[in-house]
């Protein structure tokens, strides 16, 4: 299954709140269809005005509260660098 989580605003804000409730209603979206993985990119960081650390902090915000959780959540990121301000 594919699915499609906007996280920015017609005008390309976002805010670390709006990038967490897209990740959280994408993983109970994805655990609603029993997946098991997970795999997002760095959402609002491209063309949205975030910062990897700000993905980082929503990403682990919406992760914490993933009830039930799936089993592997991946971040989709342009290299080991940029996976280590991630990891934090």
């Amino acid at each position: 299954h594919i699915l499609h989580a906007v996280a920015i605003t017609p005008s390309y804000d976002s805010s670390v709140e709006l990038v967490e409730a897209a990740i959280r209603r994408a993983l109970e979206a994805a655990c609603a269809l029993g997946a098991k993985t997970v795999t997002m990119p760095a959402l609002a960081t491209g063309f949205g005005p975030l910062s990897l650390e700000e993905f980082a902090a929503a990403l682990g915000r919406a992760a914490a509260q993933d009830s039930p959780p799936v089993e592997t959540l991946v971040a989709v990121l342009r290299g080991e660098e940029e996976a280590a301000l991630v990891r934090g």
